[in-house]
C-alpha cells in the first residue's frame, strides 16, 4: 500500500541523514522532485563524484562515466554482479557489513583523487558493455 511505498523512499532518509550532518551541509543538494531518467542522468553526467547504494543511480553513473562509491552489502547480489562483473568495477564497491569510517573515509579520497582516471575508464567501459549488449541480442535474434 501507500505506506509501503512511503516507507522505503529515498527522500525520507535523505532528510534524515541531512539533518544529521555536523558539517559540509553546504554542500549537499537534496532532490525532493521526481523526475524522468533522462533529466536524472543528465545530473549524474555532472556532477564530479557520487556515492550511492541505489543500483540505478549507480548504473546511471557507470554509463555516462561518472566516478562513483557504490555502498552495498556482500549479500547483494544484483549490486555486487553488476558494478563487480558487468560495469567491472569491483574495487568501487564498499561493503557495509562490518563499517569502519576510517576504511570509507580512506577509500574515498583515493578514489576521489583519482576521479579524472575513473571517469576516463568508466567510458571506455561504458562502450564495451554497450557491444556486449548488442553482441548478446544478436546472438540471441540469430538463435529464434
Amino acid at each position: 500500500g501507500i505506506f509501503d511505498y512511503m516507507s522505503r523512499d529515498d527522500r525520507i532518509c535523505a532528510r534524515d541523514v541531512y539533518q544529521q550532518m555536523k558539517r559540509f551541509k553546504e554542500h549537499v543538494i537534496l532532490i525532493e522532485n521526481e523526475y524522468d531518467a533522462a533529466t536524472l542522468k543528465g545530473f549524474i553526467a555532472s556532477l564530479d563524484f557520487i556515492i550511492s547504494e541505489r543500483l540505478h543511480s549507480l548504473i546511471g553513473a557507470a554509463s555516462v562515466g561518472t566516478p562513483f562509491i557504490a555502498v552495498t552489502v556482500k549479500e547483494d547480489v544484483r549490486s555486487q554482479d553488476i558494478i563487480g562483473e558487468t560495469v567491472g568495477r569491483r574495487d568501487l564497491i564498499f561493503n557495509i557489513n562490518a563499517p569502519l569510517i576510517e576504511q570509507f573515509m580512506s577509500m574515498f579520497i583515493q578514489k576521489y583523487e583519482n576521479r579524472n582516471q575513473i571517469r576516463e575508464e568508466l567510458g571506455t567501459n561504458s562502450k564495451q558493455i554497450s557491444q556486449n549488449c548488442l553482441s548478446a541480442f544478436q546472438t540471441f535474434v540469430n538463435g529464434m
